[in-house]
């Protein structure tokens, strides 16, 4: 999410008020830590569109009214949002770098982007209707090509989660999800659904699944939608789309019947979902123009009347009532209907430029009390003919707790597990690992270094906690080794900004090959936990004429965090797991290059920086002779690197070695300069 809106005043009164609350607690003498609390100031990401969708440029301050409760509120800043300029499409080169590090939680993986989830109903698309099956695909594929640079999607199937690729920016993983897709043949209302992958990303999801009620499992996609909104809310402050693809869903919002009301409550409880957290759920039926209405001629000149049987589907024979619940869905979440039209694309590429401009709009709420309770929120624009869209409220931290808010109305582990996306997670984390250095031994193992930082709320006074680390890794097979534990008592203490940050450093050593390692993180201040995956690619350092060590990057103006464990004197840099830094400071960046024993050479050792346009900005190189060898067979190289003049946005830090003879290696890593 784009910060660049002018709130000085307000964050020197938030530092004062910070510093006043601390000065209290040391007069007060030991007491049990709090985390602050109240209301300083809401931000909301507002759109602003015109009679024919267009975004409306040019608002200020003066063009908006806030209420909260009914009350007028004090709005102290705007700042209009265009992705085109604060997300710049990225070179070639950069947009095949995979991200470094990993993260828990969606609003942390996303920065600027959006955040869209692609929801295929594999149960009412019809299964032998070839036109509309590869339209289902052709329109996911669309959308995953038109996603922005730092956008995130997921790919989600209501009936066979074990095919749902969870939110990644990775465009590949999205792709080969959106081929897997196939409607199901549910001619039959059956038993257990599809269960998700064994390894879906959460530990939740390994555990025997409950399955969904009869009702519930002959219509997923309802409870679906259900889940995938609540994910979504789960990223406050970010552009949040649900994209989903269906013929519509024979359901009634009126019904009286068991099931049907059943099914009608869930649908209220999206609607209630979506409002809050400003998700637009849009509507797209694959079928085009009368494509459904055919599909259903065609199916009854085949097969006849089908019975009503206990158990069985009935597809319904009215198109009318599937598009009503493709527009009412749309009509309740500020989305859009993609009905009864073959130009899909053109339709895709209009809904998706609605959410590239928007605005930020911060006031300051006027009960800053830390009260737990729902506020509702209503906001207005003092222009005709224009539609407003933002969440309809946000719930007040209440009075000394530590719950994350985000976390309020999240899906359960099950629920999502049903979905086949991972769940919300307590504690926020990022991971990093690394391949440092030979093992010691005659063998091929790699010493792996490891970075867990996890992120805690902004304190107020110093804090003590108690940190249970679960580590178990994975190789290529999903084969797993005994898991370690190790408990870390450690200091917190308040560093300004919006989070306190503890990273956890260790050493582990792996075999050549892929590997995943799973963290997982108990927090005995929070009483909560959490979970995150991060995946390690181990070079062979014995046999490599020339490798490279992990790209390790240090901030020289963090002085905040707080760490435990050690990485050895391999790595004489204190590394963060960071990739978002403030222009005008530097980085310092570290890295270790090994050779094969026999002959070795000068390495030339180049640091290459690239703006989003793959235009140079910075360039050095560091020579590296055979006397620097050091026991384990490598060179340590370490580099600063300036943010002295960057434009905001994604850069490429690019580090290769050369010999004498041509041979090269390389490692890359982007960041975000703010």
């Amino acid at each position: 999410m784009v910060r660049s809106i002018s709130l000085v005043p307000i964050a020197i009164a938030a530092a004062v008020l910070g510093a006043q609350m601390s000065l209290l607690a040391q007069e007060a003498g030991p007491q049990t830590p709090v985390f602050r609390g109240g209301v300083d100031l809401i931000e909301l990401d507002v759109s602003v569109l015109d009679r024919n969708r267009r975004p409306v440029r040019g608002l200020t301050a003066a063009d908006f009214t806030v209420t909260e409760d009914g009350r007028p509120q004090r709005v102290v800043a705007v700042s209009a949002v265009d992705l085109a300029d604060h997300d710049p499409a990225r070179s070639a080169r950069m947009r095949y770098v995979t991200r470094d590090v990993a993260a828990n939680d969606l609003s942390d993986q996303l920065g600027d982007g959006r955040l869209i989830a692609i929801v295929f109903d594999d149960v009412n698309l019809p299964a032998d209707d070839p036109d509309i099956v590869r339209s289902a695909r052709e329109t996911a594929r669309y959308i995953v090509d038109q996603l922005g640079p730092s956008d995130m999607a997921a790919v989600v199937f209501a009936h066979n989660a074990g095919r749902t690729q969870d939110f990644t920016s990775d465009r590949a993983k999205l792709l080969d999800a959106i081929d897997r897709f196939q409607p199901a043949t549910l001619d039959w209302i059956g038993g257990t659904p599809a269960a998700p992958a064994p390894r879906g990303g959460d530990l939740q999801q390994w555990s025997p699944l409950l399955s969904r009620s009869p009702c519930m499992r002959g219509e997923p996609a309802v409870p679906t939608l259900d889940t995938v909104a609540a994910r979504l809310a789960t990223a406050p402050g970010r552009r949040k789309a649900l994209m989903f693809i269906s013929v519509g869903v024979a359901l009634s919002l009126s019904a009286t019947d068991s099931c049907g009301s059943q099914l009608a409550d869930v649908m209220k409880d999206v609607f209630r979902q979506a409002q809050r957290a400003n998700v637009n759920i849009h509507g797209i039926d694959p079928a085009g123009a009368g494509g459904y209405q055919q599909y259903l001629r065609r199916r009854m000149a085949q097969r006849g009347a089908e019975p009503a049987m206990p158990g069985r589907r009935r597809v319904p024979r009215s198109v009318r009532v599937l598009q009503d619940f493709m527009r009412v869905l749309a009509d309740q979440t500020g989305g859009r209907a993609v009905i009864n039209t073959d130009a899909i694309e053109l339709a895709v590429d209009q809904l998706l430029a609605e959410d590239r401009v928007y605005y930020i709009v911060g006031y300051e709420p006027s009960n800053p009390a830390p009260d737990g309770r729902f506020r509702k929120v209503d906001i207005r624009v003092n222009r005709p003919d224009v539609s407003v869209r933002s969440r309809s409220g946000y719930w007040a931290p209440a009075a000394g707790e530590v719950v994350d808010r985000r976390l309020v109305g999240a899906p359960s582990s099950g629920a999502s597990a049903m979905a086949g996306l991972t769940s919300a997670q307590g504690l926020s984390l990022r991971a990093s690992a690394l391949p440092l250095a030979r093992a010691a031994g005659e063998g091929r193992e790699v010493e792996v270094a490891t970075v867990v930082s996890v992120r805690f709320p902004p304190l107020r006074a110093a804090a003590d906690d108690t940190l249970t680390i679960t580590r178990n890794v994975y190789d290529s097979d999903g084969r797993t080794g005994d898991p370690t534990r190790v408990i870390e008592r450690v200091r917190l203490e308040p560093g300004g900004g919006d989070e306190t940050r503890h990273d956890i450093l260790q050493r582990l050593t792996l075999p050549p090959g892929q590997h995943q390692i799973r963290f997982h993180v108990q927090s005995q201040l929070l009483d909560t936990n959490g979970t995150v995956f991060v995946d390690v690619d181990v070079p062979d350092l014995s046999r490599s004429t020339l490798a490279l060590s992990g790209l390790f990057l240090a901030d020289e103006a963090d002085r905040a965090t707080t760490r435990t464990g050690d990485l050895g004197p391999e790595v004489p840099v204190a590394p963060t797991t960071s990739r978002e830094f403030a222009v005008g400071g530097a980085l310092e960046a570290f890295i270790r290059v090994y050779q094969a024993a026999a002959g070795r050479q000068p390495v030339a050792v180049t640091a290459e920086l690239f703006d989003a346009a793959g235009d140079l900005r910075f360039e050095t190189r560091r020579d590296v002779t055979p006397a620097a060898v050091e026991a384990d067979g490598g060179a340590p190289v370490r580099v600063e690197v300036p943010l002295i003049g960057l434009d905001p946005g994604p850069h490429l830090l690019s580090v290769t070695a050369r010999l004498p003879g041509g041979r090269t290696a390389r490692r890359d890593l982007v960041f975000r300069a703010r």
